[in-house]
């Protein structure tokens, strides 16, 4: 009886081909998976720090009101100094499971407080880097950075880091923006409009996010 088989050639040939496809197809795999990975992450991030700013507020007696807290807190003017930013970035961090930067500078949206920690403002990979400032990082590895803004409409920016130092490390794919609160809703997502497919700038991709129920369609 005579067995038919693969011949050398004939193996070696088609384990070639599945190389070439897994090589085509691995990258995209990575890619969404990382896609969906990093929503899991915001959407953690987004509901433990509303939480957070809702406790904030109500420790000041502002219950539901924003603009109470704001004005509670007495962050005025419009500039990173140090004594704002205590006041407004202590009555949120002590209501998370996260360990502050150490040593607020003071004024300066480049103030590093993670050391050789940077950004890259766009998420196709141009722009330029810059440093976090006023920063924490959550027990989950998670990176904060606040900008107060003196505004009493949203309190400020936030920034978050869902991944930590891992790459990209770029807003709009693992760091989001949020508004503080906007009106008297907690983490508002900024929405500008430049999360598109022609305007590269991930500022408002959360809103997008958030919008597309929890999905990350660019």
């Amino acid at each position: 009886m005579r067995y038919k088989g693969f011949t050398l050639a004939e193996v070696l040939i088609t384990l070639g081909v599945i190389g070439v496809v897994a090589a085509m197809t691995l990258p995209s795999l990575v890619a969404n998976y990382q896609k969906k990975q990093n929503v899991v992450l915001l959407k953690k991030f987004y509901t433990n720090f509303s939480a957070a700013l809702l406790k904030a507020a109500q420790e000041e007696g502002c219950v539901g009101d924003f603009n109470c807290y704001f004005d509670a807190i007495a962050v005025t003017n419009n500039s990173n100094t140090a004594d704002r930013v205590e006041k407004a970035y202590n009555s949120i961090l002590k209501h998370l499971n996260a360990t502050r930067c150490t040593n607020p500078t003071g004024t300066g949206f480049v103030t590093a407080q993670c050391a050789d920690y940077t950004i890259n403002h766009n998420y196709d990979g141009s722009g330029t880097d810059a440093l976090f400032h006023y920063s924490f990082v959550t027990n989950d590895g998670m990176y904060i950075s606040y900008v107060a803004s003196g505004s009493s409409t949203n309190g400020g920016w936030i920034l978050v880091d869902v991944n930590g130092p891992k790459k990209p490390n770029r807003e709009g794919r693992d760091i989001f923006t949020f508004w503080i609160f906007e009106g008297n809703k907690p983490l508002s997502p900024v929405a500008r409009g430049n999360c598109t497919e022609d305007d590269k700038y991930g500022q408002s991709c959360a809103a997008r996010i958030i919008k597309n129920n929890w999905e990350m369609d660019y």
